[in-house]
């Protein structure tokens, strides 16, 4: 039996039946992999079907954590998301922080995988006893927040973590994405059009059970090394303010930042569209992953919106990508798009795109 930072079980769901088994994870198996994203990986190349439709019952979605997810250590609050991608064919993966991977921790299943389709839109709820499988048509269409307040509201508790697809994922659009803890996204690959194409609404997550440490006296010593370490770092203060949108003006002052769909990387206005722009006149308070002492993440209001983001790629996508310097614009469309379950780099590709091919005539509107 594994102990010591894996919850040393695999839960297996087959969605066309409804039914699930619980399985021992094996030490030999799991040894040479470690973490979530290399065990979901290994998984996937040892029981997919290569030639399998991506969108079909036969491809494999798996939900995967680490060792170090949901402990004292600071930002390991990560889960992956793994199946043949509905995009490209091959390896779909994409990771997220938050709550979501926590609370998988304390159901004790390092690994959740799914098989085959519902008959009808369903959520799944998980907690360390296993499955409870619940029909859901009155979530068609609502967006992630609406739907995991209407699981939370139906479960009355709280604290349960809902991994959840938007309408974008319920009508497969290929870039489609999961979203956890409201706003923290498994973007890339297409991961919510395979979530889709199970009839899935959406993962739910509760555990009660326990994390344990080998050595905790040693293990909490290197926590705070590590914290003392990020906290002294003369970027944190900036990482804090800003997050991931203070890499807007370092890209521009080196000549990378992706401008004009990538013709060009100067963006002459950054100013106006900046992770400083955006923390002075936007920015309402911090937001932090499970147990991560750096809040990276902010909540914004900007005219009627109210939304957490965005990060670098969302803001740039929007504005210097776009040609654009309406940076209300771009907060509006993170706070649109998260909603929806549309993976913001593909979403903002195919708009700089098409007008790239409008500006050179290639086609027309």
């Amino acid at each position: 039996m594994l102990k010591y930072g894996y919850g040393g079980r695999v839960l297996r769901i087959d969605l066309t039946e409804r039914r699930f088994r619980i399985e021992p994870l094996d030490s030999s198996w799991i040894r040479p992999v470690i973490g979530g994203r290399a065990a979901n990986t290994k998984r996937l190349f040892e029981e997919l079907t290569p030639d399998c439709d991506p969108l079909g019952p036969d491809n494999i979605l798996i939900f995967g954590i680490g060792p170090l997810t949901g402990s004292l250590l600071p930002a390991s609050a990560y889960y992956t998301v793994t199946a043949k991608s509905p995009l490209t064919g091959i390896l779909g993966d994409s990771a997220a922080g938050g709550q979501f991977g926590a609370e998988m921790k304390l159901t004790g299943f390092d690994q959740i995988i799914l098989t085959g389709k519902a008959g009808s839109l369903l959520y799944l709820m998980v907690t360390e006893s296993g499955v409870e499988f619940v029909d859901c048509p009155e979530c068609k269409g609502k967006t992630i927040i609406e739907t995991t307040e209407t699981i939370r509201k139906e479960k009355k508790d709280y604290s349960i973590q809902v991994a959840a697809i938007g309408p974008a994922g319920e009508n497969l659009v290929l870039f489609s994405s999961i979203v956890s803890s409201g706003n923290r996204v498994n973007g890339r690959a297409g991961m919510g059009a395979v979530m889709g194409s199970k009839n899935l609404k959406a993962l739910a997550v509760r555990g009660a059970l326990s994390l344990e440490v080998a050595d905790p006296l040693v293990f909490l010593s290197e926590v705070e090394k590590i914290e003392k370490a990020i906290s002294s770092h003369n970027e944190y203060q900036k990482r804090y303010k800003m997050g991931t949108t203070m890499l807007m003006k370092d890209l521009n002052n080196i000549g990378i930042l992706p401008t004009k769909h990538f013709q060009e990387g100067v963006c002459k206005y950054v100013d106006e569209i900046s992770g400083q722009k955006l923390a002075k006149n936007y920015k309402v308070k911090n937001k932090a992953c499970f147990n991560c002492h750096l809040p990276c993440s902010r909540y914004y209001v900007v005219d009627d919106h109210e939304a957490e983001g965005p990060e670098f790629e969302t803001l740039c996508s929007f504005t210097s990508r776009l040609g654009s310097r309406n940076l209300p614009f771009a907060l509006e469309m993170n706070a649109y798009l998260n909603q929806m379950g549309l993976d913001s780099i593909s979403t903002g590709e195919v708009i700089g795109w098409i007008i790239e091919c409008q500006e050179k005539e290639l086609i027309h509107p």
